[in-house]
């Protein structure tokens, strides 16, 4: 890298802010013993704008051959939109029989199909001089090891997400150690609160609601979830009182995060019954025309929709007023992704309000305490209804 880094001003019709110059900078500044060694993470936060850092890193390298790696295809076609749209028509993409993007100076790429097809891609992969990866907290997955090792050619290495190193149990350590062998260490860090305050992301109202389940199972988790949420009719209850409630305060479109295929047919059905003139829908892993729905409900067309961990990750739902977090969980990653789906900035809304409801038990109890941790660590008061 030249010692003097041109990050551009402006790129297709967008001007950058001055964080999004800030983080490029230093990145492509770094240096480890007074050598340039432009290596590093990007940890931003939802709608800080990953696609634009994207473009400025390949348009400040030059003679840039990039490859963008990622492994969601909603993401995949948001990409086909928005990077030609900075970076011109020299824009390739690669996914499932579709590999004729190759000779483009950016390629966006679905990394199972390069791993798939690694004999026949390894030669391409050595070309390139710049490796970006979206949501890099899951590089250290089997898929992106594979593929990764065979960039040996490049000399700038950036991933960019909100939620890396995040875990902080012994089983994820290992995980942080692969990532960092590829990328090192996060170099610069957007965060939620940040972002709301720059006028950048809508404000989030978190309230933690009651449920009063009381089953506690202990040496089996999943016992203890089955009986406390999947089958427990007072608990869907209590989200339909709090759909009532924030539907009064026209808090529409609804998003009703699930985990498990069970739980979400059963909320499922009780939302269908209790709001028959509403469009209600979900989607999970298994579900035939998902693509269709999700598109639907980012466009406003569903007023409530229930939805698995699928739908955490990278969607842009701008019309989204209310989220219920009815999943349980004890992920701090799980719970900041879910929180970016209300992030998105319209000019209709002036903030998105998160139920999310604490559960009784043995287990439950524990990673219901932990979320509010969660909330708090990312910079949100919590309004706590059980007081």
């Amino acid at each position: 890298m030249p010692s003097n880094v041109e990050i551009p001003l402006r790129v297709g019709k967008l001007v950058p802010r001055a964080y999004q110059v800030e983080a490029v900078k230093a990145v492509l500044t770094n240096k480890v013993g007074g050598i340039s060694y432009p290596l590093g993470g990007i940890k931003a936060a939802t709608n800080a704008g990953k696609t634009l850092m994207m473009a400025m890193i390949h348009k400040s390298v030059p003679g840039a051959k990039t490859i963008m790696l990622l492994n969601d295809g909603d993401l995949f076609e948001q990409f086909k939109t928005e990077i030609p749209e900075l970076l011109g028509d020299d824009v390739g993409f690669v996914r499932g029989q579709k590999d004729t993007g190759w000779d483009a100076s950016f390629v966006v790429a679905m990394v199972q199909t390069v791993s798939r097809n690694l004999n026949r891609y390894k030669g391409k992969l050595e070309e390139f001089n710049v490796v970006l990866v979206d949501e890099y907290d899951l590089a250290a997955n089997t898929t992106y090891k594979k593929v990764l090792k065979h960039c040996w050619n490049a000399s700038v290495k950036v991933g960019l997400s909100g939620t890396v190193y995040m875990g902080k149990l012994a089983k994820h350590k290992l995980g942080h150690f692969e990532i960092r062998k590829f990328f090192g260490e996060v170099l610069f860090e957007i965060t939620k609160r940040e972002l709301v305050e720059k006028g950048v992301s809508t404000n989030l109202v978190i309230k933690i609601v009651p449920t009063g389940n009381q089953v506690s199972v202990r040496g089996d988790w999943k016992e203890e979830y089955k009986l406390n949420i999947t089958e427990n009719d007072r608990r869907i209850q209590t989200q339909l009182v709090r759909m009532d409630f924030n539907m009064s305060h026209n808090r529409l479109p609804a998003l009703v995060m699930g985990q498990f295929h069970d739980h979400i047919h059963r909320m499922y059905e009780a939302f269908k019954e209790a709001y028959p003139k509403l469009r209600v829908d979900y989607v999970h892993g298994d579900r035939k025309g998902r693509d269709v729905i999700i598109e639907e409900f980012r466009k406003g067309e569903i007023d409530i929709l229930i939805g698995s961990f699928i739908l955490r990750r990278g969607k842009n739902f701008p019309f989204i007023r209310y989220i219920q977090q009815a999943a349980g969980s004890d992920s701090p990653e799980t719970i900041s992704q879910i929180m970016g789906r209300g992030e998105r900035k319209h000019k209709d809304k002036k903030k998105t309000v998160i139920d999310d409801f604490f559960d009784e038990g043995y287990y439950l109890q524990r990673h219901s305490k932990h979320r509010i941790n969660y909330y708090k660590d990312e910079g949100f008061n919590v309004i706590d209804l059980r007081s």
